[in-house]
């Protein structure tokens, strides 16, 4: 197997690139976004994606005449390239600083129009605060934190009750940063959290299913998770797949596989995965990828169900994009309730504005958190869910998870 990792300006020329070297039988393992160097005139420095990919060698001949052919074709663009990429950075740095320059109203329009609309909150927040007789610091301090957690995704009732439970705890003897604190004290008590890999039951092998709708990152997570197991905890583990949907979804978990040094197996019926988790008995896990389901389609979700739950030894475990909009996230979260899931992973952290939306939906599903990823990289963009995480970021909202790109800005 040969395993290399290549820099393109797009990932459709990164494609290329690995098309021409390894061919088409090529496995994506990661990408994720770099920044580099300084370039003409001191501006900013060119953003690239980073690609990782995998293929097996079918003979030292074929693959070095692969090679061969793509040094010439790429050594024939590369001068090329270079000269367009430089001078498509530098037209769109012209074009900001023409836009900043020209358009100063456009800008002081969309901040007045943001300043209306926390205005209008405050006057209909007023407005109820008034006819429920409410006054005193803890009420005004409620209200403030009441918009700020709302704009971060939080369910107003959710919001509302936590709140309620702070002022009235407090009363009117407090302060802006007593009621802040207090606050996140009491979301630190809401937030529940559970480690499904943590060896607390003693029968093994432990079988976790992995579920939730398309696109979510599930196969990802499945090889993150299980790279930690094999790599940092030294269990034995397996791998099990269904989702033959989408295409090189099973090449894509089987270089996983291949590179951990663990089995793969494909499975389609309820009798396959009772079968095949019996074979696997000495494993201290087994892990599950299963086919996105559109929470839109009952029928689609159904077959998963009869998949799952006929084995009482599966546990499934439920992945939700924290980037999703928060009424298609309930409409989630409550097509996957049949399969029991025991648990949440939050994805795609680093594509987020806020983390409220996933924290209601906990909240109200009652399912705790045990993951969150934030990119691609397997395995470091993952960590296990802490409540003094989930707490801070309800309240303070989402810390950047990548390094931000160093730049280079004239002043005056």
């Amino acid at each position: 197997m040969t395993v290399k990792t290549y820099k393109a300006i797009d990932m459709q020329e990164a494609l290329k690139m690995i098309k021409r070297d390894l061919g088409p039988q090529a496995v994506i393992i990661s990408t994720r976004k770099v920044m580099e160097g300084k370039k003409a005139f001191g501006l900013l420095g060119r953003p690239m994606v980073e690609v990782t990919a995998a293929v097996d060698i079918a003979s030292p001949q074929e693959t070095s005449a692969q090679q061969d052919g793509a040094r010439q074709a790429e050594n024939g663009h590369k001068v090329l390239e270079s000269l367009r990429c430089e001078l498509n950075e530098l037209r769109k740095e012209v074009e900001r600083i023409f836009r900043s320059v020209q358009d100063p109203a456009k800008q002081l329009s969309a901040r007045l129009e943001a300043e209306l609309d926390e205005m209008r909150w405050w006057a209909s927040r007023m407005v109820r605060q008034s006819a429920s007789n409410k006054e005193g610091l803890a009420a005004i301090f409620g209200s403030s934190v009441l918009y700020r957690l709302t704009k971060h995704g939080v369910k107003e009732t959710h919001a509302i009750q936590i709140l309620s439970r702070v002022e009235e705890l407090l009363g009117d003897q407090t302060s802006e940063e007593l009621f802040l604190r207090k606050v996140e004290e009491m979301l630190l008590r809401v937030s529940k959290t559970v480690d499904p890999l943590h060896d607390t039951e003693t029968v093994k092998p432990r079988v976790i299913a992995f579920v939730g709708p398309t696109g979510v990152g599930k196969t990802t997570t499945v090889a993150k998770l299980a790279a930690r197991c094999t790599l940092e905890q030294g269990k034995r583990v397996a791998l099990l797949t269904n989702d033959t949907y989408r295409i090189a979804a099973v090449e894509q978990l089987k270089t996983y596989a291949r590179i951990m040094g663990v089995p793969l197996e494909v499975v389609l019926t309820p009798e396959e995965i009772s079968q095949v988790i019996d074979s696997h008995s000495d494993r201290d896990v087994i892990f599950i990828d299963t086919a996105g389901r559109s929470p839109m389609d009952e029928g689609q979700v159904a077959e998963l169900e009869s998949l799952l739950t006929t084995d009482s030894r599966i546990k499934t475990v439920l992945l939700l994009a924290a980037p999703t909009e928060p009424i298609a996230l309930e409409r989630a979260a409550r097509r996957f309730m049949p399969l029991n899931p025991v648990a949440l992973i939050g994805t795609k952290l680093d594509e987020a504005s806020h983390l409220g939306s996933l924290f209601s939906v906990s909240v109200q599903m009652r399912l705790p958190f045990a993951f969150f990823t934030m990119g691609q990289r397997v395995p470091e963009d993952i960590r296990v869910a802490r409540k003094e995480d989930i707490a801070s970021w309800v309240l303070w909202g989402l810390p950047l998870f990548y390094a931000e790109p160093q730049m280079t800005a004239a002043s005056g």
